[in-house]
């Protein structure tokens, strides 16, 4: 696995473990998720536990899974998709029917 000279940071955040059911569990704000392309609600993640110079650690990185649906509301926010436009759709429908007038 190559490694980066110099890790991008999107986000940084504090939060903590609690009790959720029979579980533990943490929170991570939507700022955050939405800093990556491939988090949204039930996103799979692969955990790894581990220790280095600085200490214990839980890494989560999310499974990349191809050909998935992407939520609406977080394609809107990245800009992959746009709201209905109805004055687009007509000008579009106009182009449509223009490219097909000398067709016999």
């Amino acid at each position: 696995m190559p490694v980066l000279e110099k890790p991008q940071i999107y986000t940084e955040f504090d939060t903590k473990l609690c009790e959720w059911g029979t579980s533990q569990a943490v929170r991570i704000p939507k700022v955050a998720s939405r800093a990556t392309r491939n988090v949204c609600i039930g996103t799979s993640f692969h955990a790894e536990v581990g220790n280095d110079a600085e200490g214990d650690y839980i890494l989560l990185r999310p499974q990349v899974q191809t050909g998935g649906k992407l939520k609406l509301g977080l394609a809107l926010e990245m800009g992959l998709v746009r709201p209905w436009d109805e004055d687009a759709f007509e000008a579009l429908d106009a182009e449509i029917e223009s490219m097909f007038e000398d067709v016999d």
